[in-house]
């Protein structure tokens, strides 16, 4: 090893000088970039997944809001328990004109369990209603505030892309209100 003065001060030098990577130092850090984008690739998996489960739940939330709505602005179909039962239905019905507040349920029913059915997979409901005392209100009496109405939805939670269930999981959503 010699030593060499120059303008800036000492340098020493070697008879060969180095340059650029190693074989070795490349492949480790191949090997770190590669771990380092795996995991990047499984964090981005499981922020989709949890973005389906986040809208799913907000649909259930919608679709719960969306019945209440048509049950207020029936409320003699709902206190005539008209709305009560199993989700979905199987049918179809039209009211366009002069129809009875039974009438206007089923349609109500038909047109909820068809967005029931293009929104959540696997979807099942439940409704059920009643007074407080077992009374019901008379005509033009609008949002007893003794009343109760329950609707609970459930789905199948975890789908993948096409639109299969994978893992199977069943969600439940229950929402209690005062019509």
């Amino acid at each position: 090893m010699s030593v060499k003065r120059t303008d800036h001060g000492v340098r020493l030098t070697a008879g060969r000088r180095q340059s650029g990577f190693t074989l070795i130092e490349l492949m480790v850090a191949v090997v770190i970039f590669s771990i380092g984008l795996i995991g990047l690739g499984a964090t981005m998996a499981l922020s989709i997944r949890s973005n389906n489960t986040a809208v799913q739940r907000t649909q259930a939330i919608f679709l719960a809001e969306a019945l209440a709505d048509m049950m207020r602005a029936n409320d003699r179909g709902m206190w005539a328990l008209a709305y009560d039962g199993a989700y979905p239905t199987g049918g179809s019905a039209n009211c366009d004109a002069g129809c009875t507040f039974q009438q206007i349920a089923v349609r109500d029913q038909d047109l909820w369990s068809q967005m029931l059915q293009q929104t959540l997979p696997g979807a099942a409901a439940q409704v059920q209603c009643a007074m407080n005392g077992g009374r019901t209100p008379g005509v033009g009496i609008r949002r007893p505030p003794s009343g109760l109405c329950t609707i609970t939805l459930s789905w199948s939670e975890n789908v993948d892309a096409e639109g299969q269930a994978s893992g199977l999981n069943q969600q439940t959503f229950a929402w209690a209100f005062n019509p």
